[in-house]
This record gives C-alpha cells, structure tokens and sequence, in this order.
C-alpha cells in the first residue's frame, strides 16, 4: 500500500532522529453499543505501583469453517459472544484470505490450506490471518450447519443473484434471486455451495448476504442461559442467537497482486480495527513495539466539521491504526463511543510507565498531532499506553493532505452501529 503524504512526512522525521520504541497500535471498538470496554479489578500488585489494573473482558469466540461435500471450504466466519454472553457478533472472512497478509512475496489462500483430517493447523492460519486467538474452531459440513443454525430459521434474505453449486459447464441453482424465506437445511445448502466460476471473491457477497440475514434472525429466541462457562461450540452459538447479533465484513487492501493463485490480501488496519472492537483481550500484539488502546470520541458534528477529511469515527480508527501499522506498532483496543460534549481540543496519552512519558511525548505530533503525554492514574493490564484523540489531530491531517487518499481503502459493507 503506498503511503499517503502525512505517513512519508512522519516516517521520514522519525528516520531522523527519534529514539522511540515504535509504537504498535492495538484498537478496540465496541459493535453492539458495548461501551466499556474494560473492567476495573481490585488491583492488587506485587510491587509499590498501587495504581488500580483494569482488564478488558472475556469474549468467547469460535471460527466455523463450512464445507462443501468433497471438503472443499465454501465460507468461514468468526463468532464473538458480547461481555454480558449473549449476543455478538458474525465477521466474515473471505475463503480466499491470504494467509501472509501481503507481507510475503508469495500467496497461501486459506482455501488452499484447509485439510478437514488436519483442523488444527487450519485454524492457527486463520489465527496468524487474523492476528487474533480462537477458542474454539469446527470445519463443517451441510448437515451440521443446519442444526447450528435451527433455532434462527427461517432466514429472511434478498438475494442479489442466484446462489450457484458447481462450475460453469455444470451449475445447480441451489437459491434463486430475490427474496426469499430459507429453512435452516436450505440456508446450510447455501453457505455449503461452491460457484467455481471466476474468482473466488466474485461470489463472497452471498456469504456476507446470508449471514448478514441469519444474525438478523437472532435476539429473538428463547434460550435459557446459565452462568456457566462457554465449553462447546454449540454451546457458544447458543448464546450467540440468545441477543442481538450483527454480521460484519473486513475490507481488503488495494492495488496488491495480480497474484498466480486466487487470492485477496485483508486490510490489516480493518482488522485490527473490527477485532479489536469486538474481542480485545484476544487480539495479538505481534509487533516489537508498545500496545496501545485508541479512543476516538468525536461527536458527530466534529466529524462533519471535517469537511469530508473523514466520514465517520471509524474511518478515524481506521486511518490512525493504518498508520500506526506502518510504524511497525501494535493496535489492541480502540473506542468509537462519542463522549458526551465531544472529544476535546488537545489528544492525551495516559502512559503506563513512566519512563515511556518523554519518548511518546517527543514523537507524538508524527500520529496525533498537538498532544500531552501523561502518566496514567489506571493501568489496563496489557496495554502501554492509551490515546484519546482530541480535535488536534484533525489539524494534523488538514495540513498533511487529507485522510482518505491513498489509505482509502475497498469499502465492504459496514453495518457497525452508531459508527458516527
């Protein structure tokens, strides 16, 4: 991905003589108007630091990898449980993710990579794709499908095209266009069916169109949930249909390949930004750097003020985690609730330790703009150093050329609410 303007200028001034750990960036963002993200504890410490810990809370997650009858993957999802444990969340991801993440000269389509003898190994490639640790993960066929999703049939959808199964000299039409009411076993055949015509790609908008209609089936059953542990995939999707989920896409990153086998590259900073919204405490911090919490709490009215630099909180977490990543630093939280009057003039970072106070304050003006680097009075157990972003930091993208050049990335689909 080539640098946009303000990235080159920062790079280059760092390159110059800044003696800072880089910063890896870790962001979390709340989907379904989950505020807090972190929980304080009592904060007992082995040594003289008193100040209270806080700690992100626990989200169970599962990767469910559905498969077509010869064992080939036709889509797979990734489904986080809220804190409260009912309800979350559906990411899809796209069958044909590259497992380097653009970061190798060559290719490795988790397609290519799913072997139904060997789960394991397939799912720690979806955790290295995603930089994020599974509890559990089931590749799937049809029949199993459809159990897991009975309890949110039938599924509502308006289908765009036909769902087909097959390759263009022999196609079945498993699901006609348009709208359309699915039962569970018909709503399996679907997300099991493989149109191997074109690119892989080409048909990813019908997994993202059929999840998207079986989370909107969800919140409305009658499930009793104990306070028990999450032990079982069943059991997680359980308590997934119990709330209110929604189904969420990532973007990919632009203007990569063409590649010799089928493959698309993930937007890393799209990544971090959903994940880390979702499921913190489970986001990987695999950088050399600090970890750091992002806290974007503009106001609509700021955002718009603006005048088209940005277009949304997240459009802000994202632009901010991008440039992070290309710093090398790692992203594990991020927050877009707007903050009652706004956010404020000057960015703060709250600094775990102390020695880091001097080196975040020297380079801040290269990410965030005008900013005070403080000692925090909290620390979250995990994370170096959290930054609310204040209104200096548009400033700093105004003068650098704008936010949404080069780091504009394919726009996919988001359905987060309240994402200003």
């Amino acid at each position: 991905m080539t640098a946009r303007p303000s990235v080159r200028r920062r790079s280059t001034l760092i390159a110059a003589g800044l003696t800072v750990a880089m910063l890896l960036v870790a962001g979390v963002l709340a989907l379904i108007g989950a505020n807090s993200v972190v929980n304080s504890t009592a904060g007992d410490s082995v040594d003289p630091d008193d100040r209270p810990i806080l700690e992100f809370p626990p989200t169970d997650n599962a990767a469910l990898a559905v498969v077509d009858e010869q064992g080939r993957l036709a889509s797979l999802v990734v489904a986080t449980l809220l804190p409260s444990g009912t309800g979350g969340s559906i990411v899809n991801i796209p069958v044909n993710a590259d497992a380097n993440v653009g970061l190798d000269t060559t290719v490795r389509p988790l397609e290519a990579l799913l072997d139904p003898d060997n789960p394991a190994a397939f799912f720690e490639s979806v955790e290295n794709t995603l930089a994020l640790s599974l509890q559990f993960g089931e590749i799937a066929g049809a029949e199993r499908l459809e159990a897991l999703l009975a309890p949110v049939a039938p599924v509502s959808v308006d289908l765009a095209g036909p769902v087909l199964d097959g390759s263009s000299d022999d196609t079945d039409v498993v699901v006609d266009a348009g709208v359309r009411q699915l039962d569970a076993s018909m709503t399996a055949l679907a997300l099991a069916a493989i149109d191997t015509s074109g690119a892989s790609y080409d048909h990813h908008w019908i997994d993202v169109d059929l999840w998207s209609a079986i989370a909107g089936g969800a919140g409305d059953v009658e499930t009793q949930v104990d306070e028990r542990p999450v032990t079982t995939l069943d059991d997680l999707f359980t308590r997934l249909w119990a709330g209110p989920v929604q189904a969420r896409d990532l973007e990919l990153q632009p203007d990569v390949g063409p590649f010799d086998l089928d493959a698309v590259v993930l937007s890393r900073r799209d990544v971090f930004v959903v994940f880390g919204q979702i499921s913190p405490v489970r986001v990987a911090a695999p950088g050399a750097g600090l970890v750091f919490r992002i806290v974007v709490p503009f106001s609509d009215e700021q955002i718009s003020a603006t005048d088209g630099l940005f277009d949304s909180r997240t459009d802000v977490a994202r632009a901010v985690v991008g440039e992070m990543l290309s710093f090398e630093n790692n992203v594990v939280s991020v927050d877009i609730t707007p903050a009652d009057g706004g956010a404020p003039e000057l960015t703060k970072i709250e600094v775990a330790s102390e020695g880091f106070v001097p080196d975040l304050q020297a380079s801040a003006f290269l990410i965030y703009g005008e900013a005070e680097a403080v000692l925090a009075t909290e620390r979250i157990d995990g994370v170096d150093a959290v930054i609310t972003l204040g209104t200096s930091y548009f400033d700093l993208d105004a003068d650098a050329g704008g936010a949404n050049e080069s780091t504009a990335e394919t726009d996919v689909g988001d359905t987060v609410v309240d994402d200003g």
